[in-house]
């Protein structure tokens, strides 16, 4: 992964001092882990923080949905894979600006569409600004599951949402969470 940390903002750049986590689901997760998803965030109601994320899968665009709608004390960090200089704010993106809930990161990049390896850079750019990873699914064989090899290597705290549809991730070193222990993301 590059190693580049430059990086490009807008919004809330206070956000990256809170406490934080990324979120990751690949993009063939099963529907079904929406309901324990939206259980186990909706578990740490009441508790500042951040959740970052690319928000580019299926299930990680629900799961975006459902804290910009429903738990207010939570931030909200955006990795771009493409430059700021193409990105242009929704209306709700925008009243989470004005609203200090919302912060978008970029690396500086040259063209307005992402491709694979700008989204290899704006991951590599996530690892080196947060520690801990909550993975909601990872499919084998695909980029998260060669992250989280990567990452096992490294001091990073990384938790898999506890579903039978992640079993076969169980005895990777992965902390398993639900509603019941979700304040383990905060520690």
């Amino acid at each position: 992964m590059p190693q580049n940390l430059i990086f490009e903002t807008l919004g809330n750049v206070e956000l990256l001092s809170q406490n934080r986590f990324a979120i990751f689901a690949s993009r063939k997760a099963p529907a079904e882990l929406m309901i324990p998803a939206g259980h186990l965030l909706s578990a740490l109601k009441g508790s500042s923080f951040s959740v970052a994320g690319g928000w580019q899968s299926p299930l990680e665009k629900q799961v975006f949905n459902l804290l910009t709608q429903g738990i207010e004390e939570i931030h909200l960090i955006h990795y771009l894979a493409r430059s700021l200089s193409y990105f242009k704010p929704s209306q709700f993106q925008q009243k989470l600006l004005k609203e200090k809930r919302i912060l978008f990161i970029a690396p500086p990049l040259r063209q307005p569409r992402a491709s694979s390896r700008e989204v290899l850079r704006r991951d590599a750019l996530l690892f080196r600004q947060v520690t801990k990873i909550l993975f909601l699914t990872i499919q084998p064989g695909g980029r998260l599951e060669r992250y989280l090899d990567i990452l096992s290597r490294q001091k990073y705290s990384m938790f898999i949402l506890e579903h039978p549809a992640n079993q076969a991730f169980y005895e990777s070193g992965l902390v398993k969470v639900n509603a019941d222990n979700a304040s383990l993301l905060l520690a």
